[in-house]
């Protein structure tokens, strides 16, 4: 069960085991994307659980490098703009390096990596209490704005002049493909998922598409 006209037979076979009317194609396409993005947050949380991430989600998992800035640049950014198929990040590293000596210590041009954590507002909230908390070259953050990701290392009133962040690496989850299928089925194309992962796909589709009319069995049976 790989290509959307495969699916799609799949899927009224379901709906027909529950009595349930056809859904024609624009509707199970509507139930199938909302699904995949469902199987997808799913995915995401145990994610946070376990921190590891599941082969389900292997063929969606990006690495990206960008660099920001130069060597030796005089105006550092702290910026990148994500890619243009970014979902949601999975990790961020930097790689920085020292725009000039420390006290007594040569380290001009050396650099180093740190992961880079989340600054979620508990973080924020918590470091504006507790200042060995807050944003350093040891311990920095990252926060998402529009499409751009910005890198906190410094504070205003403790500035880290003495670094820039040279890159970012990031491993994100990208957009799924869209499933395509015509009305005629003469025009179709493939999941990009395994089997396996398209047969819960497919029930939480048809859970979807069951709830949406209104069908009061989906609140009696359990479809995943």
């Amino acid at each position: 069960m790989k290509t959307a006209v495969e699916i799609y037979e799949a899927f009224l076979i379901e709906l027909d085991k529950f009595a349930s009317p056809d859904a024609e194609v624009i509707d199970f396409l509507h139930s199938w994307h909302t699904a995949v993005y469902a199987f997808i947050e799913n995915e995401l949380r145990m994610f946070e659980l376990t921190n590891t991430v599941t082969d389900r989600l292997r063929m969606l998992s990006v690495p990206y490098h960008a660099d920001i800035n130069q060597p030796s640049c005089q105006r550092p950014v702290k910026h990148l703009d994500l890619p243009g198929d970014y979902y949601r990040l999975f990790g961020v590293s930097a790689l920085f390096e020292y725009a000039k000596d420390e006290r007594f210590i040569k380290r001009k041009g050396k650099t180093f990596r740190k992961p880079v954590r989340k600054y979620t507002a508990d973080i924020e909230n918590f470091a504006m209490e507790n200042k060995y908390y807050k944003p350093n070259k040891e311990r920095p953050f990252y926060r998402i704005e529009g499409n751009r990701i910005f890198l906190i290392y410094d504070t205003e009133s403790n500035p880290a002049d003495e670094i820039f962040a040279r890159s970012i690496s990031l491993r994100y989850i990208r957009q799924p493909q869209k499933l395509e299928l015509s009305d005629d089925f003469q025009s179709f194309n493939e999941s990009e998922f395994p089997i396996d992962v398209n047969m819960l796909i497919l029930r939480l589709a048809v859970a979807n598409r069951l709830g949406t009319t209104g069908d009061p069995r989906i609140q009696t049976k359990s479809l995943i």
